[in-house]
Order: structure tokens, then C-alpha cells, then sequence
């Protein structure tokens, strides 16, 4: 009996099926996009683009605010450290800079418990607004492409899926960006939402997820 290749089970609801679906999705999502959502993106951007210590209050309360987290958990030890990257991550983005900070965030939430959960998406949020060009992993992303990262189990095998992910995500939006529906989809959201146009297109991409999902949850 043949054995099913990758291409065979990627590809068996019709060449690029599922990928087109996914897709036309996103483009959808661009007629529910709330542009404040946009606007209070922008604010931060710009708090973290001048890095300011004064403005370092406001921005983790926005930051939190807007990304819907709570880390009453975490400690204060784990938040500054969290938020401290903010003002310290320079130079390109590479996967030495995602080990590092998982593993040092998750030796302060976990310190007795190696094998403990990662904050891998608090992490990708925090890379995100250093370089916009990285992709996030949050819940809506995770919910959209149905990918995951098991909350226990070997440290470094779960940091490297994490990565494989990001790079799935991000070869994904590469591929929607150069669409010509997906290019003349957001040229027409750029209009109708000033200031989107000045966000890099993996950004816009995240934001299109984010408007899906949140439209699933609410059933509407």
C-alpha cells in the first residue's frame, strides 16, 4: 500500500486546498479589523521605539492591557526581567535570542521545576516589538494554524519546536504577503485605516489572525 507523503496529506482536499482556505480567511478577517486595535498598537510601537525609563510604567500596563495578560503569578522578578528586554534586545533577531529568553524567564518562573511550562508566547510578543518583522505565537495564532507547544517535557526539544513553529508562521505570511488578493486586500484596509501601512506585513498578517479568531470566539 503507498504510504502518504507530505505533500499527499497537505495537499488532499485539492492542490494548495487548505492553505487557499486558510488564506481567504485572513482576507475576510481584513472587513473586521477595529481600527483602534490599530491605533492602541501604534502607541505602544512608539513607546517602545523611544525607550524611555519614564515612560516605562505606562507602557507594561498598555502592553498588558492590549495583548489581554495577567502575570500576578510571575512575580515581580519575572515581569522586570520580561520587560527589561524592552530596553536591552539589540541586533538582529535569531533563534539564540528566543533560547535565551525562554530559558532564563522560565528558570525564574519555574526555579524548581525544570521541566515547567515556557512562556513562549510572551516572548515572541516581547521580540515582536523590538523587531516587527517577527512573527507572534499567542493563543490566536496557535488557534488558527493548530499548533502547539506542550506545556511539560524535555526543555530543549520544546524550545525547538517553538522556533519550527515561528519559522512556519513566518515562511506562511511571506508567501500571503506576495498574494495579489492579499496585496490588494490590505492596500484598501491602508486606506481605510491610517497609520497600517506603516507596519511591517508580518504585522498586519498577525492582526488579520487576531480579527478572525476573535470573531470565532465570538460567534458572530
Amino acid at each position: 500500500m503507498p504510504q502518504p507523503t507530505r505533500e499527499r496529506l497537505l495537499l488532499k482536499d485539492g492542490h494548495g486546498g487548505f492553505a487557499e482556505r486558510q488564506l481567504r480567511i485572513v482576507i475576510e478577517a481584513a472587513e473586521w479589523l477595529d481600527p483602534g486595535r490599530v491605533r492602541d498598537y501604534l502607541t505602544i510601537r512608539q513607546l517602545v521605539a523611544r525607550r524611555d525609563p519614564a515612560e516605562r510604567m505606562p507602557l507594561e500596563l498598555q502592553f498588558m492591557r492590549y495583548y489581554g495578560l495577567e502575570m500576578p503569578q510571575a512575580g515581580e522578578d519575572f515581569r522586570r526581567r520580561l520587560f527589561d528586554t524592552l530596553y536591552t534586545l539589540t541586533g538582529p533577531v535569531t533563534p539564540a535570542t528566543y533560547r535565551s529568553l525562554l530559558d532564563g524567564l522560565a528558570r525564574i518562573a519555574h526555579s524548581q521545576d525544570p521541566g515547567g511550562p515556557l512562556p513562549v508566547s510572551l516572548v515572541s510578543l516581547i521580540v515582536s516589538l523590538c523587531d516587527e518583522g517577527a512573527p507572534i505565537y499567542d493563543r490566536h495564532v496557535s488557534h488558527f494554524f493548530g499548533l502547539f507547544v506542550p506545556a511539560r517535557g524535555d526543555r530543549d526539544y520544546r524550545i525547538a519546536l517553538y522556533l519550527d513553529h515561528l519559522e512556519r508562521i513566518n515562511h506562511t505570511y511571506m508567501g500571503w504577503a506576495t498574494n495579489p488578493a492579499f496585496c490588494r486586500t490590505t492596500a484598501q484596509l491602508c486606506e481605510r485605516i491610517p497609520g497600517l501601512a506603516t507596519c511591517h506585513p508580518v504585522r498586519v498578517c498577525h492582526m488579520l489572525i487576531e480579527a478572525a479568531v476573535r470573531r470565532w470566539v465570538q460567534g458572530t
